[in-house]
C-alpha cells in the first residue's frame, strides 16, 4: 500500500511531543513522533487501524489526531487527502477539511496556564 505523501510528511519530518490546538470544532491534539520507539508505536497502532479499515471494507485512512470527544479521531483519507473524523475502525463521519494543509492552517494555538514563562511574559 502506498501512503498518501501528506502523511509521509506529517510523521517523517519531525520528532516532537503532541501540539495542543483548537479548531472551529474543538479541541484538537495532533499526535507526534517523539523518538524511535514512538515511530514503532505508531506504525503498531496504524497497522491495527488499517486491518480494522480493511475487515469492514472501508478506505484506508491514516490517524492524525485526537479530539475533545474521546471516541473520535481525526483522519487523513489514504487516496483522497482529505481530513476526516471518525471513530477508529469505522467508517468516517464526515469530511472536516479537503486537504491536510487546509487543516492545519485554519488550527490556532491553545495558550495553556502556565505557558507563560514559556513566551518569556
Amino acid at each position: 500500500v502506498e501512503i498518501h505523501p501528506d502523511i509521509k510528511s506529517f510523521y517523517g519530518s519531525y520528532w516532537g511531543g503532541p501540539i495542543e490546538l483548537e479548531a472551529d470544532e474543538g479541541g484538537v491534539t495532533l499526535i507526534q513522533v517523539w523518538n524511535d520507539d514512538d515511530f514503532d508505536r505508531l506504525v503498531e497502532n496504524l497497522l491495527g487501524h488499517a486491518m480494522a479499515k480493511q475487515r469492514i471494507k472501508a478506505p484506508l485512512t491514516i490517524f492524525i489526531a485526537l479530539t475533545d470527544e474521546e471516541e473520535y479521531v481525526l483522519s487523513v483519507d489514504n487516496e483522497t487527502g482529505c481530513v476526516v473524523l471518525e471513530e477508529p475502525g469505522s467508517i468516517p463521519t464526515r469530511e472536516v477539511s479537503p486537504s491536510l494543509a487546509e487543516f492545519l492552517d485554519r488550527l490556532r494555538p491553545v495558550n495553556n496556564p502556565g505557558d507563560d514563562h514559556v513566551r518569556g511574559r
